[in-house]
């Protein structure tokens, strides 16, 4: 019984003392986005409102290195000049998947972290239209598989800030991410040999430290076990 109750106490040590840590939340973000056009055309950024949430995945193996994984639905797109002030305007809607590495600083719950990794996206829909009455007229951009591409890539990196709470951590990234792929095939006639995105984001996240919750679980199984056995053990004497 001893040993078992000394083994039982030791596995508890190396859980509560190892550094790994899980968390789990949601995020809302903002864009500012446009596409760099080759040969060089004019075009202006969107920097309307537009949809930019998901969820995330963190994991930290050591204290100051780990990894973040996004799930997100994110709108982005450009402007491009017709005459004066005329605009046509082309919103897209990805669903898009980021991965970074994360280098992290912590002191007394605040930390502060660098980001850097890669993104890899497909095109869901596609709006288009100009300001030519003076709002925006948005109708749905049909996409052809030989001029369009659906899938895009690139690489994002940023910086974040947050706060441990009793009841979770909030954390604030901003981000830029330079995209690799092109928005249109280069070989489709009359198309641009390069259209890659450039992307700014500002982001909040809301995130629960999963691997904490199990910790306190267990604390309050350790605590309650040993109260359990003295009584048995008075009952027997």
């Amino acid at each position: 019984m001893r040993i078992n109750k000394i083994i039982l106490f030791c596995l508890l040590l190396v859980s509560i003392n190892s550094y790994g840590q899980f968390y789990l939340g949601a995020r809302g973000g903002y864009n500012i986005s446009s596409v760099s056009f080759l040969p060089t055309q004019d075009e202006e950024q969107v920097n309307d409102l537009h949809i930019d949430a998901g969820f995330v995945a963190k994991h930290f193996d050591t204290k100051y290195f780990g990894f973040q994984g996004e799930l997100n639905l994110t709108q982005r797109g450009y402007r491009a000049p017709i005459v004066d002030s005329v605009f046509n305007k082309r919103i897209n809607t990805y669903i898009e998947l980021p991965m970074f590495m994360q280098i992290k600083a912590e002191h007394k719950g605040f930390f502060v972290h660098l980001n850097v990794g890669f993104y890899a996206s497909v095109l869901l829909e596609s709006q288009h239209g100009n300001n030519q009455q003076g709002e925006y007229n948005l109708n749905t951009y049909d996409i052809h598989v030989l001029r369009d591409n659906r899938f895009d890539y690139g690489i994002p990196g940023g910086v974040g800030f947050g706060y441990n709470f009793k009841w979770g951590t909030l954390q604030l990234d901003a981000r830029y991410f330079y995209g690799l792929g092109d928005l249109y095939h280069h070989d489709y006639n009359g198309n641009p040999m390069r259209s890659p995105a450039r992307v700014l984001n500002f982001s909040v996240s809301y995130l629960l430290n999963i691997s904490k919750l199990r910790e306190n679980r267990t604390k309050i199984d350790y605590i309650v076990q040993p109260e359990e056995d003295s009584i048995e053990n008075i009952k027997q004497e």
